[in-house]
């Protein structure tokens, strides 16, 4: 039961309350497996895939948007570093551009992954898990424990074509510009598996350690499962600079831990 402006956290299937951080978006219910997002006023369940964890176990799991899209990739400029810069070279003059080529428009079909929870590494983390997603091992259900995610769909749309730009700023040759557009076809939640090391998480399909000072809730994320850690560079929900703003849910005063003002 919700009054005007205020959301009851309990999953739409069993009742059961919905744990989560203020600011959270993204819920899991435990008991049914079932992830559920703040829309507008009420709560909507979303899609939910879970990957295994390796033979070691996990400490838990984190969500990231599994974006099945189409990109289109116009208006792509660049010039190879070994053109040097005879600018009046004809074949490098485009659009009376000096020293630039320009590339055929691309449209392709892809399963893009971003973070649904807030760090510094976003992209680094979407780029690594894009491309190893394909050599994760999928449940055939969902996790028990998951942390909350904080990152709406409309941001996650855009960190997925900024994503994208840098995929293509990594290529050979030196972009001088680019236009990405990112039209999402299908939008679900992947549950993926994260271990706590020493000095960050090791999360699956990705090689590098995720440092806990680059991670907004790296602190809070650990108290989800149990877990501590004894680091002072760890904050609690501090915005990264330069980092897309999450939608802020503050926690109604005198609700409950079940209760959300909008």
């Amino acid at each position: 039961m919700s009054s005007e402006g205020m959301i009851l956290l309990r999953c739409g299937g069993c009742g059961g309350g919905l744990e989560g951080l203020p600011g959270d978006l993204l819920f899991l219910c435990p008991r049914c497996s079932v992830c559920w997002q703040i829309a507008g006023t009420s709560l909507t369940p979303l899609a939910l895939e879970s990957a295994e964890p390796g033979p070691g176990g996990c400490t838990g799991h984190l969500p990231f948007w599994m974006l099945e899209a189409e990109t289109e990739i116009t208006k792509r400029f660049s010039r190879p570093r070994e053109s040097g810069f005879p600018a009046d070279t004809p074949e490098f003059l485009v659009e009376g551009r000096p020293g630039l080529i320009e590339a055929p428009p691309r449209r392709s079909g892809e399963m893009l992954f971003v973070p649904a929870f807030l760090t510094e590494r976003a992209i680094d983390l979407g780029l690594e898990l894009t491309r190893s997603a394909g050599d994760l091992g999928w449940a055939s259900t969902g996790p028990s424990m998951m942390a909350g995610g904080c990152v709406s769909l409309d941001d996650a749309i855009e960190l997925a074509r900024i994503l994208v730009l840098s995929r293509e700023v990594r290529q050979p040759g030196s972009l001088a510009c680019a236009e990405v557009s990112v039209a999402p076809l299908h939008s679900r939640i992947a549950a993926i598996p994260f271990t706590a090391v020493d000095g960050g998480f090791s999360v699956a399909g990705v090689k590098s350690v995720v440092p806990y000072n680059s991670l907004a809730d790296a602190r809070a994320i650990l108290g989800c499962f149990g877990r501590s850690v004894d680091q002072p560079v760890i904050s609690d929900r501090t915005v990264p600079e330069g980092r897309i703003e999450h939608h802020t849910v503050p926690r109604a005063q005198g609700g409950g831990s079940d209760v959300r003002s909008q």
